[in-house]
């Protein structure tokens, strides 16, 4: 019985355009079924918009990290006199 259910329906059937129609139909709705309903598009341009903000936002946070942790370091060598800066 497992055996027959991994091969998929089958079809007695000697016209081969009508079991190829029938494999076709079975396939759109397992398709269908899988994929769910239809998104609108509104919505999913807003989904997109979102994640482009996230990532943006998550862009600058991570440069501002990388600035803080520049700056701290830049000051630890400052303090251990390793580092001579000159701000004219």
């Amino acid at each position: 019985m497992s055996n027959m259910m991994e091969r998929g329906p089958i079809f007695d059937s000697p016209n081969l355009a009508e079991v190829r129609a029938k494999l076709e139909k079975a396939k759109q709705e397992f398709y269908a079924r899988l994929m769910g309903p239809p998104v609108p598009l509104y919505i999913r341009e807003r989904q997109r918009a979102r994640e482009r903000q996230e990532i943006a936002l998550r862009a600058k946070i991570n440069r501002q990290k990388a600035f803080e942790h520049a700056m701290a370091q830049i000051m630890q060598l400052q303090q251990k006199g390793i580092l001579q800066c000159s701000m004219k």
